[in-house]
């Protein structure tokens, strides 16, 4: 036997026994193949308590810009420290015209609210609107309607009460100051002029005018609502 002739059939063994591989691969392929192929299909379970964002929150919000991205700074520090969890928006609490906005945490359990202006009694949002209302002679209804047409929602009738009930006291108290102030100035110009009496108080000359409606129509009534005008 020759030297190529024992070359030969040693490329021969040797592609016989690749062959038998391959061959035994594919073989385990096809069994694996065939095993998924018998496995039962997966079930998909959909969690029917799961809302979107869109279906939470409905319409517009007045929002104070600065303090509502001061505010997201907590989700994007919590992201920092929670790098498994995702916080997830779960529901709305509104305050008059504020709005309080529910975080949740679905790995860590952590909550976080978030409000759309800062608390401030002395000036809120909804006390602006009211105060705003009142000054330009409009009532809820009215104030209500304009919301509704920027697709805002409107605090409640409640709400609206107290705070007109607030700013009207409000308003008495700086009224009555006020007044305070100017007849203590009327009484120091009178003074200066001369103006006293007998007794020693001084006085101040005004001219008053008033009047009233009247119903036409044939029936001659007269309105019990009187206006007045006080010129100094």
């Amino acid at each position: 036997m020759n030297l190529s002739s024992i070359n030969f059939r040693q490329a021969a063994l040797t592609n016989l026994k690749k062959g038998d591989r391959i061959i035994a691969q594919n073989t385990i392929l096809d069994r694996n193949v065939e095993e998924v192929d018998s496995l039962p299909e997966l079930e998909r379970e959909i969690d029917s308590t799961y809302q979107s964002i869109k279906d939470l929150l409905h319409g517009r919000r007045i929002v104070n810009i600065g303090h509502i991205l001061f505010e997201y700074e907590k989700i994007i520090r919590h992201s920092e420290r929670c790098t498994m969890g995702r916080m997830a928006f779960v529901k709305e609490t509104r305050f008059g015209l504020i709005s309080r906005l529910h975080f949740f945490c679905d790995n860590c359990d952590e909550s976080m609210i978030l409000c759309t202006d800062p608390s401030n009694k002395d000036n809120d949002l909804s006390s602006a609107v009211v105060w705003g209302n009142l000054s330009i002679g409009i009532g809820k209804n009215q104030c209500k309607e304009l919301f509704a047409v920027m697709d805002i929602p409107f605090m409640t009738q409640k709400t609206f009460i107290r705070k007109t009930c607030q700013i009207k006291k409000i308003w008495e108290r700086k009224m009555l100051e006020n007044m305070l102030q100017a007849s203590e100035e009327e009484k120091k110009i009178a003074i200066e002029k001369g103006n006293i009496n007998a007794d020693g108080t001084p006085f101040i000359t005004v001219i008053v005018d008033g009047g009233w409606c009247k119903r036409s129509y044939g029936f001659n009534a007269a309105s019990e609502v009187v206006s007045a005008s006080l010129l100094l």
